[in-house]
């Protein structure tokens, strides 16, 4: 892994040569591609252009990957503050990490993610709030208390939520009394 300082920021590569890189590590294990986008929002990384380039286009990848594998990375990803800068970036991840995904408008739900700041359940709930949600938490072999959890999330965002971050902030305080 290399690590580049420039003006503009810090730059995630996971290998330097790009013309190697398809080849070896995301294509041997596309686990890793979870771990770049995890790595990558733990630390305010920018993800390096043919690093994004080759995890958006190895994605489908991931379909060999046990869900829960999946789930673990994508949950310590959700609670990290910068996960939305990743997750703007990174949309045939999640298409392939979520098949019943409808991601009819990826900005405005990545802002949306923005806003539960490093609340992976809510950040959860509200990335798969235009999915076939019990199938996708079954899918990642969810807890029963958390799918709970997450279902019920979904039915307060989609019944109160006006797609504004005013009420979305508003039902976090309200889910946040609750804990």
């Amino acid at each position: 892994m290399i690590g580049k300082t420039k003006k503009t920021g810090t730059e995630v590569n996971f290998l330097p040569d790009d013309t190697i890189f398809e080849k070896t590590r995301f294509k041997e294990d596309a686990l890793r591609i979870m771990r770049c986008l995890r790595f990558a929002s733990k630390e305010g990384f920018k993800i390096e252009k043919s690093t994004l380039k080759y995890a958006n286009l190895l994605a489908p990848n991931l379909k060999h990957i046990a869900y829960e594998r999946i789930y673990t990375e994508l949950k310590k990803m959700l609670m990290l503050p910068n996960a939305y800068n990743i997750i703007k970036v990174t949309k045939p991840v999640f298409i392939n990490v979520f098949p019943t995904l409808n991601v009819k408008d990826w900005d405005k739900l990545s802002e949306n993610i923005k806003q539960c700041a490093c609340d992976w359940l809510l950040a959860l709930a509200v990335l798969l709030i235009n999915s076939d949600t019990q199938q996708e938490l079954e899918r990642l072999k969810t807890e029963s208390k958390t799918k709970r959890l997450i279902l019920n999330l979904k039915e307060l965002l989609n019944k109160d939520i006006k797609n504004n971050q005013a009420d979305l902030q508003k039902l976090m305080c309200e889910y946040s009394k609750e804990q």
